[in-house]
């Protein structure tokens, strides 16, 4: 134990005292986990179903609080990383089952509000915990809650190092470097409150403007990831000594040129350039074009279309790797290669799901001599290895009442997949056949072609047997599906500039419609025999390694003056606490009309404005005009326009609408939006809103 025992006994001690001056609610829902565990089990899964299904009403009408515990045993920061992704995964089973995240919260408290104490192997058992406390009516609805805040706690003298769960970004505060308003220093428990906004529609669920001045006008952000980092004691809000800093390594959404930090200021309700400890944010940051902008968002353009080098561990030997992955290539292109449907659809699917997929092939079941509860299984291809060994083998199908039935109709239908499993206690096979759409579970026990019985001495070694031939063949179509995985990585270095601008699935796509001419590329590599031929397949590896380093360093230089390229980078040196925006900002080109805008209800109300957001969604852009009553137009797009109103209800006017309108040539236009407040309450639902 990390700990001496009369510490952890005398920190045991001062959190029971605590407790009875201030005791916290009973949870709702005590979960308790593995040591170093914070995955949901199907136990835990089934212990929250059964408590949310004695929650009366719908689950909009709660407010919940997560908190997540550790016990003794791992580092502070450790296990307060882990406390928050145990209580992140009770969150997200939440989200599915219907609680918006707005109204969970989720806490941290890693080991420091132990039930027990830490000195057995119960005591820690009862520590490993995530506590549910369930109030109804306390949620309300703002714009800026539909992203939720992570919590965690600690010590103000010793400081933390958070780590988000969601990105990967990390919050380092040292300790002693937290003030009262006063400027006089924090001591005691203090509340650290972090969350991030990383795609269009976090951005429409932020609720603050999008736009920022200063002496050359008003300009439009283009986000690369916000985050906001607050620290509280007691509800009251605490900043950080002068001199000092916290330091924030936040994970950006995209490698953008020109991006600069930016902070919001409650009281002006205007961004600034941030302040920082480490260099100096640029006082007037580079202005780039709408055009500019697209390009970045798209990702179309040959400098911003190379890939990263190709990278490979010490011990692989890239001309075999490269010699192995055109072959790959080859065989696909020519046919020669099969059951590679699934990886061409979703090459990011886990291994087993393409494994699982690639074994849908043609299974049978017969009658055995008109016998109705005797039957054989037939594997049409011959894709089951394993069944091999049982052909000479019968079934009889047992009748279970946990189990489904065997009907003429699942007879005369045809499977894709067939696996067994054995019943050592009760001698007997649970027999499962899969289709697309269709499981069905059986009992059988398995018979000799004479009609006996395989005994219990009999049937372990020849399931034994079975499942070897069955893990044979996985571990090939395994080995089949990191083939595919190489060769679509190496296929990098193959592609011609054009197609390097393709995602992964867009080139699969590109690759099946253009056989003849993969055929026809592969073909000169595969007669390149780089295995024979190392050097040169390492030098091709090489040279596109080079190309697209020199590529973004060139990319980096045009778009940003070498004095600069250390202005500002993922790792933010932050002297006060609040909403920070990493982003480009632009203008829109001359042929963009503003247009002085009125909003309708659909039942003909006035709507009055308190933010007007426009989003183009073909090149993932949001504008947020300076004023509420303004609509951009341009020929050449169509925008989505979405209206916050002093009522705190939501518009939408949709893209396809606002294309019908004849918005040419006018300086004002009278809009009608429908009412969506209650489609979109969480940052989610606007994706399925617009059709992001």
């Amino acid at each position: 134990m990390k700990k001496p025992l009369l510490f952890a006994a005398l920190l045991l001690m001062g959190r029971i005292f605590i407790v009875a001056q201030t005791p916290d609610p009973a949870p709702a829902l005590l979960l308790y986990f593995d040591t170093d565990r914070s995955a949901l089990t199907e136990a835990h899964q089934q212990e929250i179903t059964q408590f949310l299904a004695n929650l009366p009403g719908k689950p909009t009408d709660y407010s919940i609080t997560i908190a997540g515990h550790t016990d003794a045993r791992g580092s502070d920061a450790y296990n307060q990383n882990l406390s928050m992704r145990r209580g992140q995964g009770v969150a997200e089973f939440l989200a599915g089952r219907g609680f918006p995240p707005a109204a969970v919260q989720v806490n941290a408290k890693g080991e420091v509000a132990p039930l027990a104490a830490n000195d057995s192997d119960e005591g820690m058992l009862r520590n490993r915990r995530v506590e549910l406390h369930v109030e109804r009516g306390a949620w309300s609805q703002r714009p800026s809650d539909l992203v939720p805040l992570m919590k965690v706690h600690f010590q103000a003298g010793r400081g933390i190092t958070f780590a988000s769960p969601l990105s990967g970004s990390r919050v380092q505060i040292p300790g002693g470097v937290l003030v009262y308003p006063d400027g006089s220093p924090v001591q005691g428990e203090v509340e650290l409150q972090y969350r991030e906004w990383r795609n269009l529609y976090d951005y429409l669920s932020f609720g603050l403007p999008m736009h920022y001045s200063d002496g050359r006008g008003s300009f439009f952000f283009n986000s690369n990831g916000m985050f906001e980092v607050q620290a509280y004691q007691k509800g009251q809000a605490l900043g950080i000594a002068k001199g000092q800093s916290i330091q924030v390594s936040f994970v950006q959404t995209r490698d953008m040129p020109d991006v600069n930090l930016y902070r919001f200021e409650p009281k002006s309700g205007q961004w600034v350039t941030a302040p920082s400890a480490g260099p100096a944010s640029a006082a007037m940051p580079a202005v780039l074009s709408d055009f500019l902008v697209e390009t970045t968002n798209n990702g179309f353009g040959q400098n911003l279309c190379t890939p990263s080098a190709l990278r490979f561990s010490a011990k692989d030997r890239p001309a075999d790797i490269l010699a192995e992955a055109v072959q790959t290539g080859y065989e696909l292109a020519t046919g020669a290669r099969r059951n590679a449907s699934a990886f061409f659809q979703d090459p990011y699917q886990e291994d087993t799901a393409l494994v699982r997929l690639s074994e849908r092939t043609q299974v049978q079941v017969h009658r055995y001599e008109d016998v109705k509860s005797y039957f054989y299984i037939e594997d049409l291809q011959g894709s089951f290895e394993e069944l091999g060994l049982l052909r000479d083998f019968k079934w009889e199908y047992v009748p279970s009442l946990l189990q489904s039935n065997l009907t003429d109709e699942d007879m005369n239908r045809a499977w894709d997949a067939v696996y067994l499993a054995y019943d050592v206690d009760n001698n007997l096979y649970d027999v499962q056949f899969v289709s697309p759409k269709l499981k069905l579970e059986i009992k059988a026990r398995m018979l000799r072609m004479d009609g006996r019985q395989v005994t219990r001495e009999e049937n372990p070694p020849l399931f034994r047997e079975y499942k070897s031939i069955q893990k044979k063949r996985w571990e090939s179509k395994l080995a089949e599906v990191a083939a595919l995985r190489r060769f679509l990585s190496l296929s990098l270095a193959l592609r011609e500039n054009d197609e390097l601008c393709l995602g992964h699935v867009e080139w699969l796509k590109y690759f099946v419609n253009n056989r003849k001419k993969m055929a026809e590329r592969y073909g000169r590599h595969v007669a390149a025999d780089y295995r024979a031929n190392p050097d040169a397949g390492n030098a091709l590896i090489q040279a596109f390694n080079q190309r697209c380093r020199a590529t973004k360093m060139a990319n980096l230089s045009t778009r940003m003056p070498q004095s600069d390229l250390g202005r500002l980078t993922a790792t933010l040196q932050v002297v006060d606490f609040g909403v920070y925006n990493c982003d480009q900002i632009f203008r829109l080109g001359a042929e963009t009309q503003v247009l002085a805008a009125s909003f309708r209800s659909t039942d003909g109300q006035p709507i009055q404005s308190r933010q007007t957001s426009i989003i183009e969604k073909s090149s993932q852009m949001m504008l947020s005009a300076p004023s509420p009553n303004q609509v951009y137009y341009t020929p050449s797009k169509a925008f989505d326009i979405v209206v916050t109103g002093t009522n705190g209800r939501t518009y939408l006017l949709r893209e396809s609408e606002f294309a019908a309108l004849p918005l040419a040539g006018r300086s004002a236009a009278d809009f009608v939006l429908e009412d969506v407040t209650d489609q979109v309450k969480t940052p989610k639902d606007w994706m399925r809103v617009l059709g992001i």
